[in-house]
């Protein structure tokens, strides 16, 4: 119900709400025991959304950008009603300065965990390259993607930490990517959250021996390639506003920057 009722309205700007769709594609293609979303209407018009995703210790708020407090209380209120546990929540960055003042209204914690901007692309700039070439990764893989993945998490996402064999394993059956070049795996990337006309790109990660010789831009660039060549119209990924590398070598190959997000912890 929650994909049919709200998708229409989030898939207007797809990339800037790529989170929320497609945990609720997931949901609706793989829906688990127990999940909980709301969302707003002022008559057939769409107001607001709130979508819970769940993995590991995180119960994570994905809500739908609105400067309306009232509509971002009311969803607050009606999660707390119904005993919902939240331990962070994401949202475009001035939705989450209003929910932020609202939880702590409400006597909560808030602090700020990282920030992220949204970038879309559609057509990939490819940089040249004489001989590295793009293979999916296999579980002859395991050790080296789960050293990767280990080193990723803490280089990226040091407050959000999850299960690396759970993890590894997840990637590799899920479609992740490795560069290889002059003998060697380089680099790796992962596309994610697919829906019939977009995917997000992520777990981009060069190996430290290999940096500065554009071995990130390439896998990007390679992988986003593959996906719109395969029929995706266009996609998405998250970068941390905080380290401009990435976000200087994504604007390169082609992609845009449509917004910024915020990743916040509740207490």
């Amino acid at each position: 119900m929650f994909w049919k009722q709200v998708s229409p309205h989030l898939l207007q700007n797809e990339s800037a709400n790529c989170l929320t769709l497609g945990v609720a594609y997931k949901y609706l293609t793989q829906p688990p025991a127990r999940w909980y979303a709301s969302a707003l209407f002022d008559g057939s018009k769409f107001v607001a959304s709130l979508l819970m995703s769940e993995y590991f210790n995180h119960k994570v708020a994905l809500l739908s950008k609105t400067h309306d407090e009232e509509a971002l209380w009311k969803l607050y209120t009606q999660a707390h009603k119904a005993g919902v546990a939240m331990t962070n929540f994401n949202c475009e960055w001035n939705t989450a300065e209003i929910f932020s003042r609202i939880l702590r209204e409400e006597g909560r914690t808030v602090e700020d965990n990282r920030e992220n901007g949204v970038y879309r692309c559609r057509t990939v700039k490819v940089p040249p390259s004489k001989s590295a070439k793009l293979r999916p990764a296999t579980m002859d893989d395991f050790q080296m993607v789960s050293d990767w993945t280990d080193a990723f998490q803490a280089e990226s996402l040091p407050k959000d930490r999850r299960p690396l064999r759970t993890l590894t394993e997840e990637r590799i059956r899920g479609g992740l990517m490795i560069l290889d070049d002059d003998g060697h795996s380089v680099a790796m990337a992962h596309s994610s959250r697919h829906l019939a006309s977009s995917c997000s790109i992520s777990m981009v990660y060069t190996a430290p021996e290999y940096r500065r010789r554009g071995y990130g831009a390439l896998v990007t660039a390679l992988v986003t390639e593959k996906v719109l060549q395969e029929g995706k119209r266009e996609t998405n990924l998250l970068t941390d506003l905080n380290n401009p590398t990435p976000n200087k070598i994504y604007r390169e190959i082609g992609y845009e920057m449509i917004g910024r997000a915020k990743f916040k912890d509740v207490l």
